[in-house]
């Protein structure tokens, strides 16, 4: 894929084990140093979500090494792991008949946002392109600190009041969700503009 942003990476949706472990590895690296989550023998970070056939993970490399990742995990019958703290929230959207994606895992071995942030922008082509695929909306957890960047970078809405989230420490996270369809519309809307 081009490298739009000019982040210097190379990426794709890993296709074989070692790239899923690769990425793993440096979720738990990343997540280790920022005291979100304890050691484990096997210096990988994931949740069960993450294992199913459906879920996609998604690389920027250089040089063969994995410096990006994130994880695309589709709802289905073991639900979504922000399912843990927000639960009701998340079943009214699947009231409505809203397909859903969570959008988890985020890791880079750049320590500052600054340094991967045209990164990230590439990386979330890929669960974009799964949501307009699946017509599912996009709904991730962050810090409440970085909900306005996602906000403004990405068209998320805050959905959730902020929570204490046992999966990483009990760190605050805050609910986002990307309405893919108004999303959609409003991005064709901006460049029907342009061309006129």
């Amino acid at each position: 894929m081009a490298n739009v942003f000019s982040s210097g990476l190379d990426y794709r949706i890993a296709d074989d084990l070692d790239d899923v472990v690769a990425a793993w590895h440096l979720v738990y690296q990343r997540y280790l140093l920022a005291g979100l989550i304890d050691p484990n023998e096997q210096e990988l970070h994931a949740t069960t979500h993450a294992i199913q056939e459906q879920s996609l993970v998604a690389i920027g490399s250089i040089n063969g090494a994995i410096a990006s990742t994130l994880t695309i995990m589709p709802d289905g019958p073991r639900g979504l792991p922000l399912d843990s703290v927000y639960r009701s929230e998340i079943d009214d959207l699947r009231a409505e008949g809203r397909k859903l994606l969570e959008v988890g895992l985020l890791a880079d071995r750049r320590e500052e946002i600054k340094r991967y942030i045209n990164s990230l922008m590439c990386m979330f082509m890929y669960p974009w392109f799964f949501a307009r695929y699946t017509g599912s909306d996009i709904i991730c957890g962050v810090h409440p600190h970085h909900a306005e960047f996602y906000e403004k970078a990405f068209g998320f809405v805050q959905y959730g009041p902020a929570r204490a989230y046992p999966k990483v420490k009990d760190h605050p996270v805050t609910l986002l969700r990307l309405d893919i369809e108004e999303a959609s519309s409003r991005s064709g809307s901006r460049e029907r503009r342009r061309s006129i």
